[in-house]
């Protein structure tokens, strides 16, 4: 009798999964489009209404306090793609972030092949660092999803970045609310500041090391191979070596090297600002502001 009732939920979980719509980049909805302040997009609802209502609050807060654009992509399969190579190119292509700031990141998630992946733009590679997305993607995201909690994980994984995000640390260096003080409050703010960025600094080393997948433990060499060289009509591909000090496990992480910029005009066309790049989108819609990872982030499968 257990045999069966086994049997029979496996085929449901087979019928459910092949009923989901295989993506590519350029198929994914785009929500930002259609609504400026929908930042999840969650086509075939693997987390429920209530879940993504409250990640999407999170995701607007954090804009309007940090201006730090925060995306949850939710997907049941991609097919055979990479899902780094994926969701590297899905921010580039929408360019999540100010182009300026490039204060970007996405959460990423492909049921079918039990892949996560955090991405980061280029302007918060020293807040959101690869140790610190490794502690996210290990500590919190697998354990949930091996267990089916995928709305718990989502929504600790978006409380875990608004923390971080948050942190003293992480304003000092964004550089929240500066105003111009008088000038014996400025004068002390500007040495509450130094302390900050003191503090930040002896930490930075630290915090920049990965957690090794084999022993948990921090402390590892790395060096980064080109793999692929960038040219002006496609981006190239590295891969970034990491040997453990303390068990000597050694790991790669693939990441993605930007192509060559020829014009500011030619690369204009790529930015996610673009309404018509999402089939459906809206004229009440926004976008975001054409930032782009370099491959800063982590990733795993649970």
């Amino acid at each position: 009798m257990i045999k069966k009732g086994f049997v029979l939920l496996f085929g449901l979980m087979m019928c459910v999964q092949s009923a989901w719509a295989v993506f590519t980049v350029k198929t994914v909805p785009n929500p930002h489009t259609v609504n400026a302040k929908d930042y999840v997009c969650n086509p075939d609802a693997l987390i429920s209404r209530q879940t993504k209502t409250k990640i999407n609050d999170i995701c607007v807060s954090l804009h309007e306090k940090t201006g730090v654009e925060l995306v949850f992509v939710l997907l049941g399969d991609i097919g055979e793609a990479d899902a780094f190579y994926f969701s590297q190119n899905l921010f580039n292509t929408w360019g999540i972030g100010d182009k300026k700031t490039n204060t970007g990141m996405l959460v990423f998630l492909a049921a079918q092949s039990h892949d996560v992946q955090l991405r980061t733009g280029g302007g918060l590679e020293g807040i959101m660092t690869d140790a610190v997305c490794s502690d996210i993607v290990y500590d919190i995201i697998i354990p949930l999803m091996r267990e089916g909690k995928t709305d718990k994980a989502m929504m600790e994984t978006a409380e875990a970045i608004q923390a971080q995000l948050l942190s003293t640390a992480a304003q000092a260096e964004l550089l929240l609310g500066y105003r111009p003080q008088k000038s014996h409050e400025g004068a002390f703010n500007f040495l509450s500041f130094i302390c900050l960025l003191v503090m930040l600094i002896v930490t930075w080393k630290y915090r920049r090391q990965p957690v090794c997948p084999h022993c948990a433990k921090r402390g590892s060499y790395k060096h980064n191979k080109v793999v692929e060289e960038p040219t002006t009509m496609s981006a190239g591909r590295g891969e970034k070596h990491y040997h453990c000090k303390c068990c000597g496990h050694e790991w790669i992480v693939p990441f993605t090297i930007a192509s060559i910029a020829v014009s500011s005009a030619a690369a204009g066309g790529a930015a996610y600002g673009s309404r018509s790049s999402w089939r459906g989108g809206g004229s009440s819609g926004g976008s975001f502001g054409g930032g782009r990872s370099f491959g800063g982030g982590a990733g795993g499968k649970w």
